[in-house]
């Protein structure tokens, strides 16, 4: 029997499927109509669900309308950035207009930001800090607030909300309102806001003012987050428009003081008339310093290496014939130690000199050009202490080695020429003082000079070509971090004043275009002006200073009148001369005590006048005491008395002795110069012992490099000692001048705060 092509149900199965496909039919059709709403922008559509299914059932419509609540989530918080980002480039340029009067500028900020947010009341405290004993806040600006009662109010730091805010830097929120605090008005009643924040004005942690506003409805947080970020920047504002104010304000008291200290010109030549009564005992004291410096320069002079001290900014205080002669006949007391060197080569050396200020005695070899000429020295750095133990600068010992290594830098330089031109580049690169660094619009680093490696270095961060910038980023600051990077992704340029490690910099982002014109990245160039902010910082120091000045002035007008309180301040002033001395002996004798050689000075009797650490250990070691006052001659082996008392008349006759010996099984080099006085005369004799062991070794395995030190020690040259004298006639116009030093320093005070306001 041939088999039915079709298949039998029963009818009741047959209604059952036709059943679900009329539901699944009305389903699909429900979602089309939902779908076609929402393509039309009308995320509140209704899901038509039927009712006779559960919601496992209906799982399509449930998925719908999850995704219909979603897309109205993202659209709801992206119309809160657009209104942030809109307001926040309203604000910048209200900000910019007018901000230098700070009453009206107070008045566009609070009645603009009320309105934006559309609040009901506003006002802006601005801090008052004129007088730093008495810091309060008061009120700059209001918006529907009663004036009356508030423009003059004083508030305390701490006192109240406001003071509570500016005394906790923090945002406070409130939603419930005590019942008398405050009330909106109009003209038809009042009424009580139920909504109330108030903002710290603030950068970093210095807190300027702060915003308050009431509202009837509730302030949403992306509202409260617009105005702490808009806060910054009205705080940068008012800091700079404050600035301004108080400079120019004392730039006029500065010039109001400078008018009235000329009008005390006739009584200051009165003064000094008075005061020439006490230029002899001025002179005596003079030349009492004249003399010890001269000795001490001497000394120093008499030495074929070159020393020089270097204070802890690295400048140069004091220096030798030697120490000149290498570094060229420019060098003036107070150059930059460091100017001397570029790139790489300053970092290096002002390494050496922050080893020696940590308290490190230290040798290094380097070396150096000077009007056109190639040096190699070994240079011996040594910290200098004060009375208290304190270092306060850097004494440098530098001995001419360049026959010795001439031929291992020929060798160098001859390797360096061989570097290809993109090694050129990256020395140029890294020998840059600001910082550089390149990414991709991955935000990817591509290229990184040293400057900015061993800034983020020291402080545990690495900026390596490969990882993304944003990993130095602050924590919760990643989009504000990445702004000036995506305005050069899309080719602005971009300067702000950032704070670093402490430093501060003038960061500049900009585009990198390929050679179609394409944004392909974007650079960072950082340049230090820690200095400059240094600078701004100290103008208003300079400008107390001025004042202070000017008030010491007033209060000398009577001692003007007064003969005696006059020659009691010239007592003073010696006192300060003979203090000075005293330092400067203190100094001289730790820069020879810094000496690696024995140095040991005598009178024409033999006997020792002054001698230095080093030879005092030297003989101390073997067993001898070293006092002021012995015979020299106790220091010297029984069978070379007579030669060292031959050489020692030699010396007296004015010659330069220059011998080697052997003591305590080394080598050393002994110097003899003879020492002159005031008038010409020879005084005394300096010796000079230099261990030169290791130099002998050194020329016995090399009998060439022998011979020519040997020639260098023929071509020696006689180290001629000039006393400097001041006469009587320069100390009394230098008295006479004192009057126009007064004009000076007032000169010098206006310039420094004009090119400040400039």
């Amino acid at each position: 029997m041939k088999s039915l092509r079709y298949k039998l149900v029963k009818r009741k199965t047959l209604e059952k499927i036709k059943n679900v496909l009329q539901v699944k039919e009305a389903q699909i059709t429900a979602a089309t109509v939902f779908v076609n709403e929402i393509e039309r922008g009308n995320l509140d559509a209704a899901y038509a669900q039927n009712e006779t299914l559960g919601d496992e059932a209906d799982a399509l419509g449930t998925s719908l309308l999850s995704m219909r609540d979603q897309m109205k989530k993202f659209s709801e918080e992206e119309r809160e950035r657009n209104w942030a980002t809109e307001g926040l480039a309203k604000f910048v340029e209200i900000l910019r207009s007018k901000n230098e009067d700070l009453s009206e500028l107070s008045d566009n900020i609070i009645r603009h930001l009320v309105k934006y947010l559309g609040a009901n009341q506003g006002a802006l405290y601005l801090v008052n800090d004129d007088d730093p004993a008495d810091t309060f806040v008061e009120m700059a600006a209001c918006y529907a607030y009663d004036r009356k009662k508030h423009m003059d109010h004083r508030i305390a730091l701490g006192e109240g909300l406001v003071g509570q805010v500016v005394l906790e830097k923090a945002t406070l929120y409130m939603t419930e309102i005590p019942k008398n605090f405050v009330r909106i008005t109009s003209g038809l009643g009042d009424a009580l806001p139920r909504n109330l924040i108030i903002v710290p004005l603030k950068i970093e942690e210095n807190i300027f003012g702060v915003v308050e506003m009431a509202s009837f409805q509730p302030i949403k947080p992306y509202q409260r987050a617009f105005i702490e970020k808009l806060g910054e920047s009205i705080a940068a504002t008012i800091s700079a428009a404050k600035v301004s104010d108080r400079t120019t304000k004392l730039l006029h008291e500065t010039q109001v003081q400078a008018e009235q200290m000329k009008s005390q010109e006739e009584e200051m030549r009165q003064n000094m008339e008075e005061l020439s009564a006490t230029q002899e005992e001025m002179h005596r004291v003079l030349k009492e310093v004249q003399g010890k410096e001269r000795y001490m320069n001497e000394l120093i002079d008499s030495t074929k290496d070159a020393i020089a001290t270097v204070d802890k900014q690295y400048r140069i205080q004091n220096f030798n014939k030697a120490f000149r002669a290498a570094a060229g006949t420019s060098l003036e007391k107070g150059l930059d130690m460091l100017s001397f060197f570029t790139g790489e080569e300053k970092r290096k050396n002002k390494a050496y000199y922050d080893r020696a200020f940590a308290g490190e005695t230290f040798d290094v070899t380097d070396r150096y050009e000077t009007q056109g000429h190639e040096a190699y020295y070994v240079t011996s750095y040594s910290p200098l202490r004060d009375d208290k133990g304190e270092i306060i600068a850097v004494a440098i010992f530098a001995k001419d080695a360049t026959s010795l290594i001439k031929a291992q830098k020929e060798t160098e330089r001859l390797l360096a020429e061989s570097k290809n031109q993109f090694a050129y580049f990256n020395d140029a690169l890294n020998g840059l003082s600001d910082s550089i660094l390149t990414v991709d619009k991955n935000y990817t680093i591509v290229l990184s000079n040293n400057r900015i490696t061993e800034v983020f270095g020291k402080n545990g961060m690495h900026l390596t070509p490969g990882t993304s910038v944003l990993s130095v980023a602050p924590a919760g600051h990643e989009e504000a971090f990445k702004a000036p990077y995506d305005k050069a992704f899309k080719g602005e340029y971009t300067t702000v004043q950032k704070n670093y490690f402490g430093r501060e910099y003038a960061v500049t982002y900009g585009p990198l275009t390929n050679a179609a014109g394409e944004v392909i990245g974007a650079s960072l160039v950082a340049h230090d002006i820690t200095e400059s902010v240094r600078l701004q910082k100290q103008t208003d120091t300079l400008l107390k200073e001025a004042q202070q000045q000017a008030e010491e002035l007033k209060s000398q007008e009577e001692e003007i009148r007064q003969n005696m309180e006059e020659l009691s301040a010239t007592q003073d002033e010696m006192q300060r001369v003979l203090g000075l001395v005293q330092e400067k002996e203190m100094y001289l004798s730790n820069l020879l005590n810094a000496y690696n050689d024995a140095i040991v000075t005598i009178d024409k009797h033999h006997n020792i006048v002054m001698f230095n650490d080093y030879l005092a250990k030297t003989f101390q070691a073997q067993g001898l005491t070293v006092e002021i006052g012995m015979s020299v001659f106790a220091l010297s082996h029984p069978d070379q008395v007579e030669h060292s008392k031959e050489n020692y008349q030699r010396v007296f006759r004015g010659e330069k002795v220059v011998e080697t010996q052997e003591y305590f099984g080394k080598h050393y080099e002994i110097s003899t110069l003879p020492l002159y006085d005031h008038n010409g005369n020879v005084s005394g004799a300096c010796v000079f012992t230099k261990d030169i062991t290791a130099i002998q070794d050194a020329l016995a395995r090399k009998n060439e490099e022998v011979e020519n030190v040997r020639q260098a020690e023929k071509l020696r040259a006689d180290v001629e000692i000039t006393a400097q004298k001041k006469s009587v006639e320069e100390m009394e116009e230098q008295f006479r001048k004192k009057e126009a030093q007064y004009k000076a320093r007032i000169a010098e005070l206006e310039g420094r705060v004009g090119r400040q306001s400039a």
